[in-house]
């Protein structure tokens, strides 16, 4: 992969080998297909009351034949339905990971999907979809875009909602058992935003891992 200098997030970066960047792929893609995740896209935008990222999402394939995709990144696009900073955001956002969920289906997912036991899918490094990859990551960095995702994430289920939820996940540890899990899926209190925060942090995951593989 071509050399990058490298970001320094203000958050814990998840993955920092080429071993763990290809076991999140494998977790991501062995279970679900890339439109399960981008279902996830849709459920997160349709968060918003106005439904004006939702809307402003599904105008991106008209917006791709008049922009360049780095335009589009940068926010320098006038969006089909007038909304504020936070759903300019939540529009980046949603486009940025259904771009690299999509292509990182096809460089590896559907391989390992289909075959999850297989040794790791060998990349093309001529690929096009490289380029794409690298011009994406080059437009946003790492930091910015996982401190954008955060903090749509806590204004959509409210900060007691977001510390309650990192308080409990942080009591049962990283050796997390079946009945743990049961009960945090099941406790009253967290059940209102569980497939969100369950799904936010899958993606926040990915990130992690394509920002590390492709990046460096």
């Amino acid at each position: 992969m071509a050399a990058r200098k490298k970001n320094q997030p203000q958050f814990k970066n998840l993955v920092s080998s080429t071993e763990q960047a290809q076991a999140t792929f494998r977790i991501l893609f062995t279970e679900f297909t890339a439109d399960v995740h981008i279902e996830g896209i849709v459920h997160w935008l349709g968060k918003r009351e106005d439904h004006c990222a939702l809307r402003n999402f599904f105008s991106m394939p008209e917006l791709l034949e008049d922009y360049s995709l780095e335009e589009i990144l940068k926010g320098k696009v006038p969006l089909p339905i007038p909304c504020d900073k936070e759903c300019r955001s939540m529009v980046k956002i949603g486009f940025l990971l259904f771009t690299l969920l999509d292509l990182s289906w096809s460089l590896v997912g559907e391989e390992l999907y289909q075959n999850p036991s297989a040794i790791w899918p060998e990349i093309d490094p001529e690929d096009s979809k490289l380029e794409i990859i690298s011009l994406i990551l080059d437009t946003v960095s790492h930091g910015e875009i996982q401190q954008e995702f955060g903090h749509t994430i806590t204004s959509i289920v409210g900060d007691s909602y977001y510390q309650e939820f990192m308080d409990k996940l942080k009591n049962v540890g990283l050796d997390i058992s079946p009945e743990e899990i049961y009960a945090l899926e099941n406790d009253p209190k967290l059940k209102e935003h569980m497939q969100l925060m369950n799904w936010a942090a899958m993606m926040r995951c990915f990130l992690c891992a394509v920002y590390f593989y492709f990046g460096d």
